[in-house]
C-alpha cells in the first residue's frame, strides 16, 4: 500500500529540481468550472517540506472562497474564506483534482517519510508531515490484516508522542496510545524513527 501527495503541476512553467522530475517551487495553478463557477488550485512545493494545496473562487479582484489542503494529501483541511462547508468543499476539490487527472496536469510523489510495521491482528502506517503551513505533526493509521481497510486514523499535532484526536473511526484515545507509545519505540530501535533535541518524534526520510 503506497502512500501518496498529490499536486497541481499547471499550465505554466514549472521549476524542477536536479533530477528534472519533481518541482520545487509553486506551480502556476489550475483552473476548473464546478456548478457554474470557475475554481482555482495552487499548488505550493517546496524544497524540503511538505507543500499544500489551496483552493479557491474569486469574484472580480476578491477572493470569495478558499480552503487549504495542508498535507497535499486529497482532503480539505481548513476552511480559510467564505460561507462553504467542510463536505462542501471537499466536493469541489475533488471534482478539480479528477478534472486535473483527465488532463494531465495532476502528479502523485509517495511520500517517504512513512514506516510500516505489523502485529498478529493489525497493519500499522505511520507518517510523519513536515508542513509548510504549521508545524511537524504524525498520522498513524491502524489497518486490519484481514479486512484490508483503515480501523482508525489518529494524529499526533505535535509529534511529541501524545495522541490528541481522530482523523476517520472513533475510540479510546487512551487505548491507541499503548499502541502509538510501542511503535514509537519499535521504530527508534530499528533505526526508522528519530527522537529529535527539540523531543520531536519523526519518521526519518528514506530517499
Amino acid at each position: 500500500m503506497c502512500t501518496f501527495k498529490w499536486f497541481i503541476t499547471g499550465l505554466a512553467v514549472i521549476l524542477m529540481g536536479c533530477a528534472g522530475t519533481r518541482p520545487v517551487q509553486e506551480s502556476a495553478g489550475f483552473n476548473f468550472d464546478y456548478q457554474g463557477h470557475t475554481y482555482h488550485i495552487r499548488s505550493i512545493i517546496p524544497k524540503s517540506m511538505v507543500g499544500y494545496n489551496l483552493l479557491f473562487l474569486r469574484k472580480g479582484d476578491s477572493v470569495v472562497r478558499s480552503a487549504i489542503d495542508k498535507d497535499q494529501n486529497g482532503r480539505i483541511d481548513e476552511l480559510t474564506a467564505g460561507d462553504w462547508t467542510m463536505d462542501q468543499a471537499q466536493a469541489v476539490y475533488q471534482a478539480g483534482l479528477e478534472a486535473a487527472r483527465s488532463r494531465r496536469v495532476y502528479y502523485q510523489i509517495p511520500l517517504n517519510r512513512v514506516y510500516r510495521t505489523v502485529d498478529g491482528k493489525n497493519e500499522y502506517i505511520l507518517q510523519t508531515y513536515s508542513l509548510a503551513v504549521g508545524e511537524i505533526y504524525n498520522k498513524l493509521q491502524v489497518i486490519n490484516k484481514w479486512m484490508r481497510q483503515n480501523q482508525v486514523v489518529v494524529l499526533d499535532f505535535d509529534a511529541d508522542g501524545l495522541l490528541n484526536a481522530f482523523e476517520d473511526g472513533k475510540g479510546s484515545l487512551n487505548q491507541y496510545q499503548q499502541t502509538y507509545e510501542s511503535i514509537l519505540e519499535r521504530g527508534l530501535r530499528e533505526g526508522f524513527i528519530v527522537k529529535t533535541s527539540a523531543g520531536k518524534y519523526e519518521v526519518a526520510a528514506r530517499r
